[in-house]
């Protein structure tokens, strides 16, 4: 899967944000073979973040975790597989 844009905030209220972006090619949902549906690729990969902590944390720092905050496909026909997917965290 290739990450077409990851951007880190200077937001003091977040450590990092960062926003994974999967291209493919739109299609109809008629011919699936002739598209290749983002989503499968983009859920995947949130769940792979998602599968472990990604530390185990100390004392009382807590460990830390992937926390999705929005997961946008932009499709608004409902019969057409969409060409692109995001995700923020």
């Amino acid at each position: 899967m290739r990450r077409r844009s990851a951007t880190q905030s200077k937001s003091p209220a977040r450590l990092a944000q960062w926003n994974a972006c999967r291209d493919r090619k739109q299609g109809h949902v008629a011919y699936p073979e002739r598209a290749d549906n983002p989503v499968r690729g983009l859920v995947t990969l949130m769940g792979a973040l998602m599968a472990a902590p990604l530390d185990h944390g100390s004392g009382a720092i807590r460990c830390l975790e992937p926390r999705f905050t929005s997961i946008d496909i932009a499709n608004p026909v409902v019969n057409l597989i969409p060409g692109e997917a995001r995700a923020r965290l």
